[in-house]
């Protein structure tokens, strides 16, 4: 059994982790131990799936090595996947790793093809029956995700909930044109935090017999397994192209809200990828900004409404994973930091002023909007907000450190799925319908666009809506409800 939580001394297998979600001692699941024997050259002939059949192999010890070839070859395919599994274009100075080739459209369909297959087979091999009930809060592109992945399960609820303003109006269509009997979406007048918050409440106080709860968000540790994967296939890509040699350092840029990309990146590095820095890239929430830079974790703040929606968040969950790290495992004092950041919204991590694996940066609104515009001029590139967020940090790393170690910027989004903020950097149009939209910036920017965009523009869908005051009580009802029917 690798695997054990934050907060206490426990000790489980892979699949009743990732059945589980989250630890009953409210703390996350992680890896024990990491072999950094893992990563050689060895690994340069292999293609992506044989990558991650061999890394899955190492992590999930107790999935039979049958299951995880057939979960790899059934997620990563030409229906889900398009036309390849990542891209990476290169430059002189660093390369864009594209993680939106999935069927949503986000670097969230990485894991959450897999996680779903995860799900169904580790249940299967505890003869577990029982019907499970996904809750998921999402800032944007994970709520739509995790449906698509569990649409595939036959024996699986799914309940979403997302802040009413903040996501792009293409996120909402894409979320709301799954609602059905058993995937049932939910906008909340509050922010992702406060949806966030629900979801771990729900965990915490909700008994149920019949069915079983987990969750899709980041917090599950079947969602980092696979997100490891892409930063080690990238590098070696690099080696590949002749980008870098082979043991030559780079660093990674990430567009950072939950922490849970950039904490695979890291897991990457514990694995012997040679990374020099993890660069996190944030928005105007610059709360993993301060901590990394002060010591501070400071939640107790006003959410900015941005561009970038995916990381308007404060409360970054996936933190105190780093912290079990930071802390040499000691579950002592992640429960003293967790626990005083729950009680009063702020804490002081002594321990974080002298780590090196991590720079923080972050870019004002204004910044964001002007990278799209820079980016595109100057690269011939057309990136979302997130990933402009990703650029602009990275070129303030170089200003402040002159650190010229070749550099992966990692590219979470289509950009179709934010029109408003591309029309706003190339002073296009605004107020026209979604599809003429983003007709208009594929052709003034020579950028193709995914046939499925359109698929779900042209998509039917109906919106339900819960006031934060009525959310949790109106969720544990239908819970309740669905515990009872089965």
């Amino acid at each position: 059994m690798n695997i054990t939580s934050t907060r206490s001394k426990i000790s489980i297998n892979s699949s009743t982790a990732i059945i589980k979600g989250i630890s009953d001692d409210k703390g996350l699941f992680v890896f024990k131990d990491i072999d950094m024997s893992f990563f050689n050259s060895g690994l340069l002939s292999l293609p992506y799936q044989n990558l991650a059949n061999k890394l899955f192999r190492v992590l999930l010890k107790d999935y039979p090595q049958d299951d995880i070839s057939y979960i790899i070859n059934k997620a990563y395919n030409k229906d889900n996947f398009n036309p390849n599994i990542v891209d990476i274009k290169s430059f002189n100075d660093y390369s864009i790793l594209s993680l939106y080739n999935g069927p949503t459209f986000a670097f969230k369909d990485m894991a959450l093809s897999i996680l779903p297959l995860l799900f169904s087979t580790a249940k299967s091999k505890s003869s577990n029956s029982k019907p499970t009930l996904i809750l998921t809060a999402t800032s944007g592109d994970t709520g739509s995700a995790a449906l698509s992945g569990f649409s595939q399960n036959d024996n699986t609820y799914i309940i979403v909930l997302y802040p009413r303003v903040g996501v792009s109006k293409f996120q909402e269509l894409q979320m709301n044109s799954y609602q059905s009997d058993k995937h049932l979406i939910f906008s909340v007048d509050g922010n992702f935090d406060d949806c966030q918050k629900i979801v771990k409440d729900l965990f915490q106080n909700t008994k149920t017999t019949n069915i079983d709860l987990s969750s899709a968000n980041s917090i599950n540790i079947g969602r980092l397994v696979p997100q490891i994967v892409y930063y080690i296939y990238s590098y070696l890509e690099l080696v590949r192209t002749k980008k870098i040699k082979f043991n030559d350092k780079i660093n990674i840029t990430v567009p950072s809200g939950n922490f849970g990309n950039i904490y695979a990146a890291f897991l990457a590095k514990k694995f012997g990828v040679p990374i020099n820095k993890l660069i996190i890239a944030s928005n105007e929430n610059n709360v993993l900004t301060e901590l990394f830079s002060t010591g501070y974790y400071k939640t107790n703040r006003t959410l900015e409404k941005t561009s970038s929606p995916s990381m308007d968040i404060l409360v970054s969950s996936n933190v105190e994973r780093y912290f079990y790290n930071l802390f040499n495992s000691d579950t002592v004092r992640v429960n003293e930091v967790m626990n005083k950041l729950a009680d009063t919204g702020e804490v002081f991590v002594e321990e974080i002023l002298s780590q090196t694996d991590f720079y923080a940066g972050y870019t004002t609104e204004l910044e964001t909007i002007k990278q799209i515009k820079t980016t595109l001029e100057d690269k011939g590139c057309l990136i979302d907000p997130h990933t402009a967020v990703a650029v602009n940090v990275y070129e303030k790393y170089l200003k402040d450190t002159n650190d010229d170690t070749y550099t992966i910027i990692v590219s979470t989004a289509s950009p179709f799925k934010f029109s408003d903020a591309i029309c706003k950097a190339l002073d296009l149009p605004m107020g026209l319908s979604l599809e003429e939209t983003i007709n208009l910036i594929s052709e003034k920017t020579n950028t193709k666009v995914d046939p499925r965009i359109i698929s779900v523009i042209n998509s039917t869908s109906s919106k339900l809506e819960l006031s934060i005051e009525t959310a949790y009580k109106e969720l544990q009802r239908l819970i309740g409800e669905i515990d009872a029917e089965n």
